[in-house]
């Protein structure tokens, strides 16, 4: 679990939080903090990685089709696991409230550049008060790589998040041995930053 060290900052000392991964593909992160009592909301595009995940994690679903994103949830019986099958930018807080917590790992680096501005604004919306949001960025020189994982340099994080929230930069990691099968560029490093609320008074 890749962000087993940061576990702690995240939850923030609360318990039954609700937890948000937006594109979470199969990311088994989410069935740990099922797991835990916390409350689980995840978005994802690929039906067949949501149907995959469940499978995977053992764990028994239903499907009930949402009209406002024109798409279907994926739900445990106990309503504390669910993850939207959706264009993420159809996602708002109408779909399944406020989230206490965030975990970005894969979705900022793949939003297509065009339209980062409305994923920002899209997160900002879904955020309760006292939120914690993890993200984890991705920073290269894209002149001979410009697939997913895009480059996110830090200078871009303040830019989109700044104004809105107070960002803390935890940590840079060497990324270019993981993910050399999928860009044949050096270095790659990986930024994880913590996003909070900004107090406006």
């Amino acid at each position: 679990m890749y962000l087993e060290k940061y576990t702690d900052v995240l939850l923030n000392g609360r318990k039954e939080v609700q937890i948000f991964f937006p594109m979470c593909g199969k990311c088994v992160d989410m069935k740990w903090f099922y797991d835990n009592g916390h409350r689980v909301v995840g978005v994802e595009y690929v039906e067949k990685g949501v149907v995959e995940f469940f499978q995977e994690q053992g764990l028994e679903y239903v499907v009930e089709p949402v009209e406002q994103i024109c798409g279907n949830l994926y739900k445990t019986a106990d309503e504390h696991l669910k993850i939207f099958c959706c264009d993420f930018l159809k996602f708002d807080k109408d779909c399944a409230g406020l989230m206490d917590v965030v975990w970005d790992r894969g979705a900022l680096v793949a939003i297509e550049k065009g339209d980062r501005k409305k994923y920002v604004k899209l997160m900002l919306s879904i955020l309760a008060p006292g939120y914690q949001y993890l993200l984890s960025t991705f920073c290269y020189d894209d002149w001979f790589f410009s697939g997913c994982p895009r480059t996110v340099p830090p200078a871009l994080v303040h830019i989109l998040f700044g104004n809105h929230c107070n960002l803390q930069h935890l940590e840079t990691r060497d990324a270019s041995e993981r993910m050399s099968e999928r860009m044949d560029i050096r270095p790659v490093l990986e930024d994880f930053w913590l996003i909070t609320e900004k107090n406006l008074k």
